[in-house]
């Protein structure tokens, strides 16, 4: 497709994990609008949204601009300046096109949907570990300690429009997860990710940035 052409992007990412455990079930959500505009020293990065879990909601915002990071979450404003690789590499990466390696697919079909075309697929969970570990990185804070899973097999959507640009792409992620403080769960991890008029020129809302203090952001990567 032409997705990996584009310099600027509009994505909202939604993911789900439900969790069930001993007859109770758990709920972690990510919800995040995540958007790049421009290249080099004038690019321009955005990611806000929210963690849920268990009832509550920690919203988040991450501003990448004229070099420097901003960071507003946990009523904490922090900015400091980074390269805009390291910059692309946080507020980008859970954004990345869930791609899948080659010898992942196990079965895939593809219809028209209007002047959409829709690749249906089912993958190999067990070749598909350094996608999911991208993934639960984001809801690994929420857990509360590192987890160990297996992956049976992954099923997914890819829509391409007429112009050749992936608009939106789904997973779901049935696991067995291991967490130490519990023990043996099983575990539902749907994803969607929806491209917002792709090719077209995104422009990025920046709040005020001079409440923000200067900081180290490692710890929050």
């Amino acid at each position: 497709t032409k997705t990996g052409e584009l310099t600027s992007r509009d994505l909202t990412m939604n993911m789900d994990m439900e969790i069930n455990v001993a007859g109770e079930s758990l709920s972690v959500g990510v919800d995040m609008d995540c958007k790049s505009a421009g290249s080099g020293d004038t690019a321009q990065l955005a990611m806000t949204g929210s963690v849920d879990a268990m009832g509550m909601g920690i919203p988040m915002e991450m501003y990448y601009k004229d070099g420097c990071m901003y960071l507003n979450i946990l009523e904490q404003k922090l900015k400091q300046e980074v390269p805009l690789e390291d910059a692309q590499n946080q507020i980008m990466a859970s954004a990345q096109s869930f791609a899948l390696p080659a010898d992942a697919y196990k079965e895939i079909s593809m219809e028209a949907a209007g002047s959409d075309q829709v690749i249906s697929f089912t993958a190999d969970g067990t070749k598909m570990t350094e996608l999911v570990n991208t993934l639960l990185s984001t809801l690994q804070s929420q857990l509360g300690e590192d987890a160990s899973y297996s992956i049976q097999d992954v099923t997914g959507t890819i829509t391409v429009n007429s112009d050749g640009y992936i608009t939106e792409e789904t997973l779901h992620i049935p696991m067995s997860l291991n967490v130490s403080s519990t023990g043996d769960m099983s575990t539902e991890l749907t994803c969607t990710m929806t491209n917002h008029n792709p090719g077209e020129d995104v422009a990025i809302d920046f709040p005020d940035f001079s409440e923000y203090v200067e900081s180290d952001l490692s710890s929050f990567s």
